[in-house]
């Protein structure tokens, strides 16, 4: 099972893509939006994508396809919108003004009846390639696009309707959990951002002759330890590396049964707001010790893509650390207000961070240059 799931996330998600061949004033507003010529005019056979602090907004000529994602004047709420050829309009209300406890509203409509509609194999294709076209980026627009389009990958082609949203998935799963023992629990999700490359347990319910089983699997999680990606919410490997027990449970159950509704359905439902709101696994939160034995502790994110902190350097004393992370890219600068001949006043870092290491190179003003990694600190609570 494990070895045949190195390439189960793209090989189910191919698979099932080769399978099958009244708008509300939300939807209005939004296409005023892309009607306005300054966002983008009538359809041409130019794409464009365009990047601020607060959205993204963008138009491929070949998928026929236009996308958003904006940031709200009042910073909790952000809407994403997706018109697939005109044809289909997928929107996500995320609402952030309850930070223990996110929502969302998901919903994919024909644009003439404003009816829920499925999405086809070539519409979630599409989908994978707008996926590719975004990029990652750290704007808190730009990641909910990126997030929403990775719990969208996990649907079944011409599988149920796109209505969901929290409050729906909640009053489901509760209802389940009344009805009969399941390892479906209520929690929003169990984030394994401090598990990566340890042995967890994943389950998941089938039918087994009849009758519906619980089957358990141990299963190493994380991306870079094994070249697997078990335990990511959303396709692929990459992406936002946010990594969670439901998004396992339901890996394991899709590689199980080449599904991911149907038989699935549960596990998908419980794991969606993990998809959405999980940690982003690349984040510098916590303590860090790196090759030349230096400590650095970093803060948590208080915007996505922020760093700071210090780094206790020993001789030279305890600097400042400021920053940004783009995805797993990250950029550092490390200021010494006190220079000395043998303590630079200030240090460049740039290079990667991915699960719980970190490594790059860096520079000086001194003139010194080399390469540098670094490992979270698993004995360190915030």
């Amino acid at each position: 099972m494990k070895q045949s799931w190195i390439t189960g996330k793209t090989m189910i998600l191919l698979k099932q893509i080769g399978k099958n061949k009244p708008a509300s004033i939300l939807f209005l507003c939004l296409m005023a939006l892309f009607s306005n010529p300054a966002a983008g005019g009538p359809l041409s056979d130019e794409s464009f994508t365009r990047n601020t602090e607060t959205s993204i907004t963008g138009y491929d000529a070949d998928l026929k396809t236009r996308f958003s994602s904006h940031e709200m004047d009042d910073g909790m709420t952000v809407i994403v919108d997706i018109q697939l050829k005109y044809k289909k309009q997928i929107t996500n209300r995320i609402d952030l003004s309850n930070p223990t406890e996110p929502t969302f509203e998901l919903k994919a409509v024909n644009m003439k009846t404003g009816k829920p509609v499925s999405l086809s194999a070539e519409e979630l294709s599409d989908l994978m390639v707008l996926k590719d076209i975004i990029g990652q980026a750290s704007s808190p627009a730009h990641s909910f696009m990126e997030r929403t389009l990775d719990l969208l990958l996990a649907t079944d082609p011409d599988g149920e309707n796109i209505d969901f949203s929290s409050s729906k998935i909640r009053e489901e799963l509760k209802l389940r959990d009344k009805s009969q023992n399941d390892p479906v629990g209520m929690e929003k999700y169990t984030s394994f951002c401090f598990n990566l490359g340890q042995t967890e347990t994943g389950a998941y319910t089938i039918r087994v002759n009849g009758v519906e089983q619980i089957i358990e699997e141990q299963v190493v999680v994380g991306p870079c330890f094994t070249g697997e990606c078990l335990g990511r919410c959303g396709s692929l490997c990459s992406g936002k590396q946010n990594y969670t027990q439901e998004c396992l449970n339901h890996d394991l159950c899709a590689g199980a049964t080449g599904e991911n509704f149907g038989v699935c359905r549960d596990e998908w439902l419980a794991a969606a707001d993990g998809y959405l709101f999980g940690p982003n696994c690349a984040k510098m939160d916590g303590q860090w010790t790196d090759n030349y034995g230096y400590a650095w502790v970093f803060d948590p994110e208080e915007k996505i893509g922020l760093i700071t902190g210090t780094v206790n350097t020993g001789p030279c004393g305890i600097l400042t650390v400021t920053g940004k992370r783009n995805a797993q890219i990250i950029n550092m600068t490390i200021t010494n207000p006190a220079p000395t001949p043998d303590c630079c006043a200030s240090f460049t870092y740039t290079g990667t961070v991915q699960c719980n290491s970190a490594s790059g190179t860096g520079t000086n003003v001194c003139s010194g240059s080399g390469s540098w990694s670094m490992q979270r600190d698993f004995g360190y609570s915030q």
